[in-house]
């Protein structure tokens, strides 16, 4: 299994959903004190590697942490 390197906003989005995964993009940035598209990009990038995936709707959806 490869070794995923997280940055620190990757990592406090992974802390963030663990605790509160209905949490949008927006919410995410602003916890993180981060712009939208830094989360969006990081989040796809997380998406990409299998280690978040979306369940449900786009309005009543989660994240799920897969690893």
């Amino acid at each position: 299994m490869p070794c995923h390197l997280f940055t620190t906003v990757e990592d406090r989005i992974v802390s963030l959903l663990s605790q509160f995964p209905d949490l949008t993009y927006g919410d995410l940035a602003e916890s993180l004190s981060v712009s939208r598209a830094t989360v969006i990009r990081n989040m796809k990038k997380m998406i990409d590697n299998g280690l978040v995936e979306r369940v449900g709707s786009k309005k009543t959806g989660k994240r799920k942490l897969l690893k």
